[in-house]
């Protein structure tokens, strides 16, 4: 099947599909986990006026999300619950089998890690699949599911899924197996939900991709730019966007540091860079190195289907590669401000979560700072507003403290790892003050030069360290 851009097309197609079809009902739907992907997709679809019920075998993180309490920190998230909770449209359950079986729509939204070898770990895909199996071989009720996968999935699983059922004895005409891929960023993904850049919809029939377009209305209301394509490509299309960005990033770190050679200031280069239209200035901010759970899975994914197909994409493994030498530049700018022997010196951690907005420390850079340190026999205080719970489920020992001010108390130094709005707003007099010594490694570029300088801060600030000699 070719590629479709339905734009005007599209619109006009929608329209009248909505008249005939969206207006008289709404879907019965099950959500099939209660991560990040999986409860915003569950309160988003309750949200559009359908009956959701969002299932996930941890009975805890069910039980809790009962009482309107969160398993993560998204913000927005809760109130959406709130109120698809208050409404009745949405609810929760761990009984995966009698909620798949009672469900018209089944939306898979498991976990997929890396495995050891790169490849992603369906394991948790595979159970539901089984479970959604042998429901529709012991239970005619429904005579027809609509299945569509949200998480991030290899090339062709949706066709290797399609053969699996029918091995399992389903019959080909009962199901249909769509995949729609998620592009909910960390920190704003209630935002994303209902405002996405695109919505791809890879399908096998037109009549299955507008069963999926017509639960999400506002692709309507919003001309939100919509491609109906084949399930493999639309697979691809989710690797490839994940894999582009880790490249970008990579690309603008590899320019900082050299930016820190040459006495160049990053901040001005980017905004050089971003002016340009075919490059755009998102993702040029240079950092410590992306983490969080897509961009060095994804990665690896593309990385290693390649390599199996015999194929070389070394700037996609470049870009893996270039992550991992910047997870070390922290470490390297503390030790050339501090000395080598780290030992027994206070060294304050601000930022634990991979960026802004969220508690995910999910290859989170602050982890590989951890490590160096603790190595070099440093004394750790960590500070950040939501992920600190988190790190210590990896670093039980890991000292953290109340407020970042806190953790400054009688520090040898400070390292910035995430770019927390709080830290934008520094009262750089009273962090001079409460220090051991005045020192600052910032990672994320949010220090005022000037006022570093002004109180007697020793500074070094990525891709902008040369401005720390001159008359700023």
């Amino acid at each position: 099947m070719k590629v479709k851009e339905l734009r005007l097309v599209g619109m006009l197609l929608l329209i009248v599909f909505n008249f005939l079809y969206f207006q008289a009902t709404s879907a019965n739907i099950a959500v099939v986990g209660a991560g990040y992907v999986g409860l915003v997709t569950a309160a988003g679809l309750a949200a559009c006026n359908n009956s959701v019920v969002c299932v996930d075998v941890d009975r805890f993180k069910i039980d809790n999300l009962c009482n309107g309490v969160m398993p993560f920190f998204e913000p927005g998230l809760q109130e959406l619950v709130k109120s698809g909770m208050e409404k009745k449209i949405l609810r929760f359950s761990t009984d995966v089998s009698i909620e798949i079986e009672a469900a018209d729509i089944v939306f898979i939204a498991v976990g997929t890690p890396a495995t050891v070898e790169g490849h992603a770990d369906l394991s948790a895909l595979h159970m539901v699949f089984d479970v959604i199996a042998e429901t529709m071989n012991h239970c005619k009720m429904n005579a027809y599911k609509l299945i569509v996968i949200k998480s991030t999935v290899p090339l062709n699983t949706n066709g290797r899924f399609i053969q699996w059922m029918i091995e399992k004895g389903v019959q080909k005409e009962s199901f249909d197996i769509v995949n729609c891929p998620e592009f909910l960023r960390e920190g704003s993904a209630v935002y994303d939900f209902f405002n996405p850049d695109r919505m791809i919809v890879g399908a096998s029939s037109n009549e299955s991709a507008f069963k999926v377009i017509q639960l999400f209305p506002f692709i309507q209301t919003k001309q939100i730019p919509l491609i109906v394509t084949d399930p493999t490509s639309a697979e691809m299309i989710k690797y490839a966007s994940n894999a582009f960005l880790a490249v970008k990033v990579s690309f603008i770190n590899e320019i900082a540091n050299l930016c820190d050679r040459m006495g160049a200031d990053v901040s001005v280069v980017s905004k050089g860079l971003g002016l340009d239209h075919r490059i755009s200035p998102y993702f040029l901010n240079p950092g410590p190195g992306f983490g969080g759970s897509c961009f060095p899975k994804d990665s690896l994914e593309i990385a290693s289907t390649a390599r199996d197909c015999g194929l070389d994409v070394p700037t996609i493994s470049g870009s893996l590669l270039t992550n991992q030498l910047q997870k070390q530049v922290a470490f390297q700018k503390l030790t050339a401000l501090c000395g080598s022997d780290l030992r027994d010196k206070k060294i304050a951690i601000l930022g634990l979560a991979f960026k802004a907005n969220t508690d995910d420390v999910r290859y989170s850079p602050s982890i590989d700072l951890i490590m160096q340190l603790q190595s070099a026999g440093a004394r750790i205080v960590a500070y950040d507003p939501y992920a600190m719970e988190n790190m210590q489920k990896l670093f039980p020992d890991l000292i953290c403290v109340h407020t970042a001010m806190d953790a400054l108390v009688d520090a040898n130094a400070c390292v910035i790892m995430t770019d927390w709005a709080e830290f934008k707003r520094f009262d750089f007099e009273k962090m001079a003050s409460v220090m051991a010594s005045p020192i600052i490694v910032d990672m994320r570029n949010v220090c005022d030069i000037s006022l570093c300088k002004a109180h007697g801060i020793i500074c070094d600030i990525i891709g902008r360290s040369s401005l720390l000699n001159q008359g700023v």
